[in-house]
This record gives C-alpha cells, sequence and structure tokens, in this order.
C-alpha cells in the first residue's frame, strides 16, 4: 500500500474487499449493511487515489463494438390522452379525440354531476 490507512480507510477498505469478495454490487453490499452509499463510493474513490485499491482500466471502446441501428416505426406505449374527472372516472385514448366528441363528454359529466 502506499501509505499508511488511517483507522477509518481501514474500516471502508474493510467493507469494499468483502462486498467484492462477495461479488456483491457496493450499492447492494450498502443496502444489506445499512452503510451509506455515498460514504462507501468516497472511500473507494479515495483508497484507489492513494493506491491502497487498484484502479479498474477500462476497456477502449473500438468502431467495431458499436452496431447501426435504424428505427423503422416508434410504436407508442401507454395512452397519449387521459381525461379524470373529479376522481371518478377516467378515460385514455391512444390518439386525440375528436374535440367535439370530448366537449360532449365533459358537458355530460357536469350534467351529471349538477344532478
Amino acid at each position: 500500500m502506499a501509505e499508511e490507512l488511517t483507522r477509518r480507510q481501514r474500516y471502508w477498505l474493510k467493507h469494499i474487499q468483502r462486498a467484492e469478495q462477495r461479488s456483491e454490487t457496493l450499492k447492494a453490499y450498502a443496502k444489506r449493511r445499512r452503510l451509506s452509499i455515498g460514504a462507501l463510493y468516497h472511500a473507494k474513490s479515495q483508497l484507489m487515489k492513494i493506491g491502497s485499491l487498484p484502479r479498474r482500466e477500462r476497456a477502449a471502446v473500438t468502431a467495431a463494438e458499436f452496431v447501426p441501428v435504424r428505427f423503422e416505426s416508434l410504436q407508442r406505449v401507454g395512452a397519449l390522452c387521459r381525461v379524470r374527472y373529479a376522481g371518478v372516472w377516467e378515460v385514455e385514448c391512444e390518439e386525440w379525440p375528436d374535440p367535439q366528441w370530448l366537449a360532449a363528454l365533459m358537458q355530460g359529466a357536469q350534467g351529471d354531476a349538477s344532478s
């Protein structure tokens, strides 16, 4: 190790090593152990800076790893228009409804509310 570690650094290093031994992400490990994920990532960053943890080299991305993608058509998932009335009913439409139909629907709903 590059320098003598503080007690706190040894504490976090031990947790980071345990997560790696269990092949567990730091996030999952921290959650399971009720540790601060922010503190764990910060400690890892500091430990890498001082050379107590190896820096993982990222593989270089080559042009051959990119795949051309072409979208033939985009399909919308879910409703484009949603109309709710007083928490009583809701209408979802995949396309915008005809304005006259929508006006008649709302007039009918208002008429029901007054009766």
